[in-house]
């Protein structure tokens, strides 16, 4: 009977192919697609990797890897398409809460929104991003306040927060 073959040969593909051996047809496609050098084709193909379902869990090697990109944004598509896939780490959640420190108010913005489809995350992830309560863009203070306003503990906080929100100029 001749062999079954469950790992592709390195048909000398890109870096993200390569981190890939077990990815069907579907992912690989996606893989195809990546280009290191744009930072738009990385997070487009993050992104349609989260919604591959069972089909991009093969990506996880690669996923993990992004999240040590430079690039802020690249990294926290990176921890979406990980949360989608229920494919998080410690570190996915290091580079989440990092987003809610960044300078770039579309950034913390971002991270709050991934946060939020994330599901339950863990207290101290819920504790950093409450420091978002106070944020000096008052977008960001409503996002936040939408996430943790699902959470008991937080509740309370929160409503004030959206309260004070309403009374804002900005």
């Amino acid at each position: 009977a001749p062999s079954v073959r469950t790992k592709k040969p390195n048909s000398g593909g890109n870096a993200a192919e390569s981190m890939c051996p077990e990815a069907g047809p579907e992912l690989e496609a996606i893989l195809k697609t990546l280009d290191p050098a744009d930072l738009e084709s990385l997070k487009q193909g993050l992104h349609r990797i989260g919604q591959l379902g069972d089909a991009g869990k093969e990506a996880a090697p690669l996923l993990k890897a992004m999240l040590q990109h430079q690039d802020a944004f690249v990294r926290t598509h990176a921890v979406l398409a990980m949360a989608r896939l229920d494919l998080l780490t410690p570190e996915a959640s290091d580079v989440l809460t990092e987003t809610l420190k960044s300078r770039d108010a579309t950034l913390r913005s971002f991270g709050i929104s991934v946060l939020a489809e994330m599901g339950p995350p863990a207290n101290d992830v819920l504790s950093k991003l409450s420091k978002s309560l106070n944020d000096r863009d008052g977008q960001i203070r409503i996002r936040a306040a939408e996430v943790l306003i699902q959470y008991e503990d937080w509740a309370q906080r929160s409503l004030k927060t959206l309260l004070s929100c309403l009374k804002d100029s900005d």
